[in-house]
């Protein structure tokens, strides 16, 4: 059981999904009542480098990324933020408590002009399974597009590391990703505009405009995991008045397309509820897992909004 729940531990949008058994969806395959938003213009580009060493000698200005619309132009600049979740696991009418996971929002000290989103999982139940996941996602606070993604990942007897770079003046993504005690492997992605991280993926949703959206628009977004990008999409819902810490409040509902893996069974079994204020707050997520289900509460926030 807590295996399955390793990743729902940060899974605050559906975007999170394991994808190791999943298919990239090609663009073709999206819905045609998908609003489309217009990609960056073409840059003169470099040709791809062949692996993550062609990166030691490149300028810092070749990892620069464009100017994309995908986000609110009213998205602020990097303001620091602490949000903290409980996640619970629903099996057969009993709800057991499966862990905690928190963000931390701050400026990057390793890219100019960037924020750091410190994403950090755990299992509240060891004695069953362990599970401690970090995520660290650098990207430009304004079109959230990353700079620079990693993951480590401590589940049971399974760890292991991932890296990625973003140059966006080659088109490529690099990715370095280490099994550890065992193997390393390198691989370079073609960069499809609008690629974003999982981590990158969720500070974006929370940015979009939902108010010049009608119920069951169709919001876009491209996504990087396991050196797969996957073409997803959000479904507006509306806005609907739900009860979390034992408070009524305003939000945003949508509905994000699921890769189907391990955990998910694809399609749309999971809602967000966001806020509907200044703050954009994911305040609960629910989700049909493939034996039960899954609910994330927010449980304590700190914005400096």
């Amino acid at each position: 059981m807590m295996k399955t729940l390793s990743w729902m531990l940060i899974a605050v949008i559906p975007l999170l999904a394991s994808g190791e058994r999943g298919d990239a969806l090609p663009m073709a395959d999206t819905p045609a009542s998908v609003i489309n938003r217009p990609a960056p213009a073409a840059e003169s580009l470099a040709p791809p480098a062949d692996s993550l060493a062609d990166l030691a000698d490149t300028p810092s200005s070749t990892v620069d990324a464009p100017p994309s619309p995908a986000a609110s132009p009213a998205s602020p600049a990097c303001r620091p933020e602490r949000l903290v979740y409980t996640a619970q696991y629903n099996w057969a009418f009993i709800w057991i408590e499966a862990g905690i996971v928190e963000f931390t929002l701050s400026p990057s000290k390793e890219h100019a002009g960037a924020q750091r989103l410190f994403a950090v999982g755990r299992s509240t139940k060891d004695w069953i399974f362990r599970v401690r996941d970090t995520l660290v996602s650098h990207h430009d606070p304004d079109t959230f597009l990353p700079r620079a993604f990693s993951r480590v990942a401590h589940e049971g007897n399974y760890h292991k590391t991932f890296d990625y770079r973003w140059d966006y003046n080659r088109r490529a993504v690099y990715s370095r990703q280490e099994r550890l005690g065992r193997n390393v492997r390198l691989d370079t992605i073609p960069l499809l505009p609008d690629t974003h991280d999982i981590l990158s993926a969720i500070w974006m949703v929370r940015r979009l405009d939902f108010p010049a959206y009608q119920k069951n628009d169709l919001i876009p977004m491209r996504v990087l995991l396991d050196d797969k990008i996957y073409n997803l999409y959000v479904r507006y819902l509306g806005r609907e008045r739900v009860k979390v810490s034992k408070e009524k409040r305003w939000c945003h509902v949508f509905s994000p397309l699921l890769v189907e893996g391990e955990v998910f069974k694809g399609g749309e079994s999971m809602k967000v509820w966001v806020s509907d204020d200044e703050y954009r707050l994911p305040l609960m997520v629910e989700a049909k897992i493939v034996v039960g289900s899954v609910k994330i509460t927010l449980e304590e926030a700190k914005s400096t909004f």
